[in-house]
């Protein structure tokens, strides 16, 4: 019962962490030696990070009615995931330091995008382990070492993937206004070049959206339009009989529809912003229809949401 009441302490550590807490830890802990403040805010975070996964993945298996996790990989995990996470704003700011800013144009793009792409990195895998964690207590699935560390590299390697390429635009797009010959000379075009640049945008994200929804649909065709003849072409030459040939095609449709089902379930699902708005095909000429105004209503809302708590 004891554990149980603790749930709320453990819960407000989300809201101490933005608060004076971290800064006010880490003084005490440095015993309130001469350091940036921003430093003693980061040493002050890591011990609080460090409780928040110990005591989500020990709630998990105590949840599950199972023994809290051991094992020293898994704990060392946790304690480096927390440390990271706990430095990631620090590392942000060193790709707006006058050192950054004092290299050439193209390196100082670079080192930006990939200090950013390091702070996203332990950002997105922190957060990944922790809701992954939660997830998987609702699946009744522990808390164990690779299922922990599995999500954490994911999260880690999509955030540094996001935060490189997202920093490398805005760092390209500030080089190059602030090269003034080719501000002017693109200014100079006018209306042609802004269409130029935006034809050119919106190519490249359909032709990278297609190319996606290509890949998530292709095992399904696969499944439907192979299988189907390879199953009966084997039925007939393994059976001389039609009796046999009857048993023969059912055996190997089976076989082949169990194969077809695990390859369905090991692919990953299809993102909710391709797979809810437009349905399956429901004509042979492979035309769709829209879906119901409800599918719509709710991504409106939970946009709505998402959008609303990240402003806030």
């Amino acid at each position: 019962m004891a554990r149980w009441r603790s749930s709320p302490f453990v819960f407000c550590l989300f809201l101490a962490i933005g608060s004076n807490l971290p800064a006010d830890l880490g003084r005490k802990l440095t015993f309130n030696a001469p350091l940036d403040y921003f430093v003693v805010a980061a040493i002050g975070r890591a011990p609080i990070l460090i409780l928040l996964n110990e005591a989500v993945v020990a709630g998990a298996s105590i949840a599950l009615g199972r023994k809290p996790q051991g094992g020293a990989r898994l704990h060392a995990m946790l304690f480096g995931a927390a440390i990271f996470a706990s430095f990631t704003p620090n590392i942000a700011t060193y790709g707006s330091l006058q050192f950054a800013q004092n290299l050439p144009p193209a390196l100082g793009v670079l080192f930006t995008a990939m200090m950013a792409a390091i702070s996203q990195a332990g950002l997105w895998g922190e957060t990944y382990l922790i809701t992954q964690t939660v997830t998987d207590l609702l699946h009744g699935k522990p808390p164990i070492e690779p299922a922990v560390r599995k999500p954490w590299s994911s999260g880690a390697g999509k955030g540094a993937v996001y935060g490189f390429v997202f920093m490398l635009l805005i760092g390209a797009v500030g080089a190059f206004t602030q090269n003034a010959k080719l501000f002017e000379a693109f200014v100079s075009t006018g209306v042609f070049g802004a269409a130029i640049v935006g034809e050119f945008s919106i190519r490249s994200a359909a032709r990278s959206w297609r190319a996606r929804i290509r890949r998530r649909r292709s095992g399904a065709v696969s499944c439907a339009n192979i299988s189907a003849p390879r199953i009966i072409c084997a039925g007939l030459r393994s059976g001389r009989r039609s009796g046999s040939a009857h048993r023969s095609i059912r055996r190997h449709g089976s076989a082949a529809t169990a194969s077809c089902s695990a390859r369905c379930r090991a692919r990953p699902p299809m993102p909710a912003s391709i797979s809810c708005p437009i349905s399956r095909p429901s004509s042979p000429a492979g035309r769709r229809r829209l879906s119901s105004w409800r599918v719509y209503l709710f991504g409106t809302l939970l946009g709505g949401l998402v959008g609303g708590a990240l402003g806030w």
